[in-house]
């Protein structure tokens, strides 16, 4: 058996053996499926594996995909944000939330904390040597602090 011709971008060029599809084939069904592989290869009765492979090997068709993929998702963003903006004006919480959680920051609204100016903080890595440095009678005061601690947690164990 001879192998089917193979070319680069001539639209007329059979480059699937055995099918005869071509460029152009492959090009019109990824167009018809919107850049889903696996409805171009249904269309054009080869597997999904068949269509990435042609649409790596060829640059008219990898063009086509990319073109088709950020069209989609462009598309799929925008039905998302109007969504989204529908729930807002419904007055769905979550949406509420959302929107002031991610876009409400210079507003004081959000889950983080924007500063502006000048922040100073004492930072350090080794409590031991905080707690050495603190005076006696502190370090008593903490001790009977975290011992208190101690035995409300114990107690509220008991109670279970």
């Amino acid at each position: 058996m001879g192998k089917s011709p193979r070319s680069g971008d001539k639209q007329g060029a059979p480059t699937a053996k055995g099918r005869g599809r071509t460029v152009k084939d492959y090009h019109q069904a990824l167009e018809m499926a919107r850049g889903y592989p696996a409805v171009a290869a249904e269309l054009l009765g080869v597997t999904p594996a068949a269509v990435t492979h042609m649409v790596k090997r060829h640059g008219s068709l990898a063009k086509l995909y990319d073109d088709l993929r950020t069209n989609r998702n462009t598309r799929n963003l925008d039905m998302a944000e109007e969504k989204l903006r529908s729930a807002v004006e419904e007055g769905k919480p979550w949406a509420v939330r959302y929107v002031l959680d991610s876009h409400g920051g210079e507003r004081g609204y959000g889950s983080k904390l924007q500063l502006s100016g000048e922040v100073t903080a004492n930072v350090t890595a080794d409590p031991l040597a905080d707690y050495l440095a603190m005076p006696a009678e502190r370090r008593r005061e903490k001790i009977a602090e975290l011992m208190s601690r101690l035995a409300d947690r114990a107690v509220e164990g008991s109670d279970s």
